[in-house]
């Protein structure tokens, strides 16, 4: 194992429960300290969006007929039901949404990005010159510290939720035409869309009727020429907001405005014509457990893209949780030795956790490992703190505390293919290691780290392949156990 670089003690400590393994993303560099940055939301787009002009875009370039429909101020609980009518009409649409509902509703945006929509940024808090508003103002006369901050924070939002950095704009209220705001969107590469139709949703009252349908189908059809950008909206987002405001108008209108554009031939496109993205399979389910519920019991759940869904042993109700993104491993453990599970996720060599399992940003970042390693912790040694471990090829590298120099313990146990797991089998106050291999067979030993034969009187056991499997103290007795991850409920497997 190579030497690690300096690092000051840290108050991260893992004692309990990843269902890592083959499943995770590459993860964990070098054990460093590192603070939580906010940057670089920027010099993401730069490298990943085409140029932009800055240069207001009213109808979608080119010739021909073509249509985009777009959806203002979302994401909300309306915007599932939008989904639901452009999927069951083969159309694709462009997101406009604010940081703000993108954090409450993190599920919803990584929809949007899956299902091949455009998600696109609207602004953080969609200021506005109204009372209440945060920054007060017409967005484009705003200071310019004011705007980059609204810019920056909803990409970052867009992109640590989902893993896409938005390469399109839209000011709240269309309000996006000064020279500073055409200034920073052309340094961030973000194209500058208002629209061509504007379908008057956002003034229909809060509950459909027949009226204010078709008010809304004869809006969002009328006029715009050949290629027109249609303004619709799927959430509301000004200082007076309801944030679930009424959508259902929207909702019933949109199948008819689908209908009225095919029925001119009209090819449904981006507002700025490029190719929609490819729609994103579904990101990979990882079985976790954690005692959410503070009851001594851990709980049974799964995480994927940033989304941690318990199962509460206590209530039997789910537990939902938001922290981390796409491409991000999970990682659970008591981490600052005061009994509570808190949750954490690695990310391209840096460990982001919390104490609790709660949403909200990391409290503690740490370098560990190297691309292609896979993290995992444990109390290796019974001392009550637990300590990171990564595991590369069939070698498992332990140490006993964040400090400069070599892993503690080096453990050969299992194939390269197994999934890795941590637990007090036995009930000593040590973890020590389990191995699942991809055709389910089992390898659990007791034998404390830094054994040279972990595999000598190991017991074993067999589930099914591919099989979700966490380890976790799921009765409360002191002790882990294996479980097989069936309908949400741990069961548990019998080791001999």
């Amino acid at each position: 194992m190579p030497p690690r670089p300096p690092c000051s003690p840290s108050r991260t400590t893992a004692r309990r429960r990843t269902a890592a393994g083959g499943l995770l993303a590459a993860l964990v560099a070098a054990v460093a300290l590192v603070p939580v940055s906010a940057g670089g939301a920027p010099a993401a787009a730069a490298a990943t969006c085409p140029a932009s002009s800055g240069e207001v875009l009213h109808g979608v370039p080119g010739s021909g007929r073509a249509v985009a429909l777009t959806f203002d101020d979302g994401p909300s609980t309306w915007t599932p039901q939008v989904l639901d009518v452009l999927r069951s009409k083969g159309v694709r649409a462009t997101f406009f949404v604010t940081g703000d509902h993108v954090a409450r509703h993190p599920d919803v945006a990584r929809r949007i990005v899956a299902e091949g929509h455009v998600i696109a940024n609207h602004t953080q808090t969609h200021p506005q010159d109204v009372p209440g508003s945060v920054p007060r103002g017409r967005f484009d006369q705003l200071p310019a510290s004011a705007q980059r901050d609204q810019l920056d924070r909803a990409t970052r939002a867009v992109r640590d939720v989902t893993g896409v950095v938005p390469c399109l704009f839209r000011g709240p209220g269309g309000h996006q035409s000064s020279a500073t705001t055409r200034a920073l969107l052309r340094e961030r590469r973000l194209g500058n869309v208002h629209w061509t139709v504007d379908s008057r949703d956002w003034e229909q009252p809060a509950g459909p009727s027949r009226g204010a349908v078709d008010a809304v189908v004869r809006a969002a059809t009328t006029g715009g020429g050949s290629r027109p950008v249609v303004l619709l909206h799927d959430g509301q987002a000004t200082a007076r907001q309801d944030p679930e405001a009424h959508r259902g108008s929207t909702v019933a209108a949109l199948p008819r405005i689908i209908d009225a554009y095919t029925a001119r031939g009209h090819r449904f496109t981006t507002p700025d014509g490029r190719p929609f993205p490819s729609p994103r399979p579904a990101a990979p389910e990882v079985p976790v457990a954690a005692d959410v519920d503070g009851d001594g019991r851990d709980d049974p759940g799964l995480f994927s893209a940033g989304r941690w869904s318990f199962l509460s042993s206590r209530t039997g109700l789910p537990v939902l949780v938001s922290h981390g993104t796409a491409g991000d491993a999970p990682l659970v453990g008591d981490w600052d030795g005061d009994g509570r599970d808190g949750i954490g996720v690695a990310r391209r060599g840096v460990l982001h956790l919390r104490q609790t399992a709660t949403a909200g940003p990391a409290q503690v970042v740490v370098r560990y490992g190297s691309p292609g390693d896979v993290p995992l912790a444990g109390d290796w040694d019974g001392d009550g703190r637990d300590t990171p471990g990564l595991r590369r090829g069939t070698r498992t590298f332990l140490a006993r505390e964040l400090r400069t120099g070599t892993s503690s313990w080096v453990q050969d146990l299992g194939g390269s293919r197994d999934q890795v797991l941590a637990g007090d089998w036995d009930g000593d106050g040590r973890d020590t290691l389990g191995v699942v291999a991809p055709d389910g067979r089992v390898v659990v030993t007791d034998s404390p780290v830094g054994s040279p034969s972990p595999a000598t009187g190991a017991r074993r056991a067999t589930v099914p392949a591919g099989a979700r499997v966490a380890a976790g103290d799921w009765h409360g007795q002191g002790r882990d156990a294996l479980a097989v991850l069936a309908a949400g409920r741990p069961q548990v497997v019998a080791l001999r």
